[in-house]
């Protein structure tokens, strides 16, 4: 069975960097049993790994996004789809920052001031692998986020990581805007990822 639905996956198109979680009944068993099917070569965590340690740096050190990318690249084993993925990752979720943080600040009871930048950086990605990627299973993208809570927060960063992101997966077609009409500067900051300041001008 496993092999048959890894070829279906190979055909189906998807790509090396991340792994299908999904839950199957088998013949003759009342409950499901999750396969995990990752194909040859790829490197899911490692590739979230390697862009948070990216983000982190810009976030914390001031560090230029291409010159850190290069560094923790040249560091990794990755392979080159892999290191296109970590990629994307990075400018990603420097490209969507204000629309990333406005979903999060939805769905988390804690202010994002409050936040680790560790922690922030691992919600949005996440949150845009939920959100802004359509070849990235839900369950994969949160399940690896919280892997990585887990490595770089406290206990209770993991449980916080996983509570965020799979409300918002849950919810997708049920995320808000700002309404353009009463907050057209906030709508077109949220819509565009540019700070309010600069859309007053």
């Amino acid at each position: 069975f496993a092999q048959t639905f890894r070829k279906y996956v190979v055909k189906s198109g998807v790509k090396s960097c991340f792994c299908l979680d999904m839950p199957v009944y088998l013949p003759g068993q009342l409950k499901p049993i999750t396969i995990m099917i990752q194909r040859k070569g790829s490197n899911f965590y490692s590739c979230q790994a390697g862009a948070l340690k990216v983000l982190y740096e810009v976030e914390k050190n001031g560090a230029y996004p291409g010159m850190e990318l290069k560094k923790q690249l040249s560091e990794s084993d990755l392979s080159a789809v892999d290191r296109g993925f970590a990629t994307e990752l990075v400018y990603g979720v420097i490209k969507n920052r204000t629309r990333l943080d406005y979903i999060i600040s939805k769905y988390s009871k804690q202010k994002l001031k409050k936040i680790s930048d560790w922690i922030i950086n691992i919600l949005r990605m996440g949150v845009y692998q939920i959100v802004l990627l359509d070849k990235i299973p839900l369950s994969a993208a949160v399940n690896e986020s919280v892997k990585l809570a887990k490595r770089y927060g406290h206990q209770a960063s993991s449980g916080f990581v996983n509570g965020v992101l799979r409300n918002i997966s849950r919810g997708l077609s049920e995320i808000t805007y700002p309404d353009e009409e009463k907050q057209p500067i906030e709508a077109l900051s949220v819509r565009y990822s540019m700070p309010q300041w600069i859309v007053e001008q």
